[in-house]
């Protein structure tokens, strides 16, 4: 069942941290991302929701549980480590 993994938080700076994101496409490709949107809020656009599509809940769990990635982007100020993750499948 197509699954979505739905990412908010907020980024220190949407310009510099959009490459961060962009560099890890092919990452996300290996681990059977289908597609992939962001969002910036309407009054913070620092302020940014991701929505990953899987091909099912175990390979949306995927990326979270790829912790060794996480870091990488933290440690550059892009992503902080308590981001909310969820997922949701889409019923049919």
């Amino acid at each position: 069942m197509p699954t979505a993994l739905i990412v908010e938080h907020p980024v220190h700076d949407y310009d510099a941290w959009r490459p961060v994101f962009d560099a890890h496409g092919t990452s996300r490709k290996e681990h059977a991302c289908t597609g992939e949107r962001v969002y910036r809020a309407a009054g913070d656009s620092n302020m940014i929701c991701i929505v990953m599509t899987y091909p099912s809940r175990e390979h949306a769990r995927s990326p979270v549980q790829r912790p060794a990635e996480v870091p990488t982007v933290a440690s550059a100020g892009r992503w902080p480590i308590d981001a909310r993750r969820r997922t949701a499948s889409r019923s049919r």
